[in-house]
């Protein structure tokens, strides 16, 4: 069902709004202030949000900035009086949809909705054509992105547990939405938390809750995340730094989908999807002693390995210009392009924080850029400085290293394995084999 989310203050044009969308087959979320619309959003993902300038805690400004670089697939329509049009139109060019001046009539919210239907549409045919898949915040041109994006679509709706690894950056906890959005449960919350950020027993409190009095500072008693998320899924980002006694509570929990409170001693049961993720190996964990194996059995019924954007070159152009084009609106710059030159840095650099690095890099040099076309100036020295590295020791690479590269660059830039046989000079047979020594999908 298509999702929307109402962000104001106005009681009555919170109802206008729920009634006509709810008759257009959207499930709606509403809240009255910007803190309540934010947490709802991450909760979950809206197609459109309908979103108030003046809100009693903050200004809808304010929040459209976050919004547009966080959900950057939500519509988002601003609400307005006629006295503030000037900064609705701001509004516009710093990202959202359109705006709709109060008072408004159900023909002006229908009509608004089918103009985001028809460029949404017009949008995916052109990606289709330039060969690239975009689901929610992912975008890739590569093969192996889009193979992995249509064996989650796949696993969706099953209640198998996922672990998704990768490298830190590479987009584990936008896969892990984009699950959750595809699933049954997508109208339910998607809570996310962070196993590497909390101290043990704050971990275990966030995660399972706790009763009053159960530890020092306790004061009263708190719902964990599980209960939280009942229906809907739980997202435990770097699974790997849990403790054992914690990796012990969860094994159990996903053996029996029963846990207890710190401090209680009554067992509750919640319908929770769990998709894990990690930048380490398990595997490796478990010989050193530090990760359970029993876990990581009932855990990985499913595994989505995130290649690092070294790997998928093909995708740096198209995700620095999303970002580019999208931090432009953002600051109101002029800046619409890159000069030949940047494109190319851009592209031979290693990116060894990934697609995290490369968002950084793009904000960073859209902010100091002054002219239409963002130049090696603006980028980071380290980048700049690329051609000081080549010819020492640290950049050499074996050969096995550079065939696993090129095979890996030829198959992505073919469309069957016997035009990439023909390419490489060699028959699909031998080509299979290299591909499965490499580990290459």
């Amino acid at each position: 069902m298509r999702t929307a989310l109402i962000i104001d203050d106005d009681r009555s044009i919170v109802t206008t709004l729920e009634i006509c969308l709810e008759e257009l087959g959207f499930s709606v979320n509403s809240a009255s202030t910007a803190a309540k619309g934010l947490e709802l959003l991450k909760a979950h993902h809206s197609e459109i949000v309908f979103l108030d300038l003046k809100l009693p805690d903050q200004n809808g400004l304010d929040i459209l900035s976050e919004m547009v670089v966080s959900e950057p697939l939500s519509s988002i329509i601003i609400i307005t009086a006629y006295a503030t049009i000037d900064t609705a139109v701001k509004a516009v060019k710093m990202g959202a949809f359109d705006y709709l001046p109060k008072p408004f009539t159900p023909a002006q919210i229908t009509r608004v909705i089918e103009m985001i239907k028809r460029v949404n549409k017009l949008e995916s045919q052109i990606r289709t054509l330039k060969g690239i898949t975009q689901e929610g915040g992912l975008l890739t041109r590569s093969r192996r992105m889009t193979k992995i994006l249509k064996t989650a679509r796949q696993i969706a709706d099953s209640t198998a547990t996922v672990l998704i690894t990768g490298e830190s950056g590479t987009g584990k906890g936008l896969l892990a939405r984009l699950i959750h959005d595809w699933s049954h449960r997508a109208s339910a919350p998607f809570v996310m938390v962070d196993c590497a950020g909390l101290h043990e027993s704050l971990l275990e409190s966030d995660l399972f809750g706790h009763r009053k009095g159960a530890f020092t500072g306790a004061i009263q008693d708190k719902e964990g995340k599980l209960k939280t998320a009942d229906s809907g899924t739980v997202f435990l980002d770097e699974v790997s730094e849990m403790t054992p006694s914690i990796q012990a509570k969860l094994l159990r929990f996903l053996q029996s989908r029963e846990f207890e409170r710190l401090g209680d001693t009554a067992s509750i049961k919640v319908d929770v999807r769990i998709v894990g993720a990690t930048n380490k190996s398990l595997e490796d964990l478990i010989t050193e002693g530090r990760f359970r194996q029993d876990l990581y059995f009932r855990m990985n019924v499913v595994e989505l390995n995130l290649p690092p954007l070294r790997e998928r070159p093909e995708d740096i152009r198209i995700l620095a210009e999303f970002y580019l084009k999208r931090f432009a609106l953002l600051n109101e710059k002029i800046v619409s392009g890159f000069s030949d030159d940047t494109l190319e840095r851009l592209e031979s650099y290693k990116w060894p924080g990934n697609i995290r690095e490369l968002v950084n890099v793009i904000e960073r040099g859209t902010i100091l850029c002054q002219g239409k076309q963002l130049t090696l100036r603006e980028l980071p020295p380290h980048i700049t400085d690329l051609n000081q590295l080549s010819g020492t020791r640290e950049n050499f690479k074996s050969l096995s290293e550079i065939e696993k590269n090129h095979i890996q660059f030829v198959l992505t830039h073919t469309d069957s394995i016997d035009e990439a046989s023909k390419v490489l000079g060699i028959d699909p047979a031998t080509l299979w084999r290299k591909r499965k020594k490499y580990n290459i999908d």
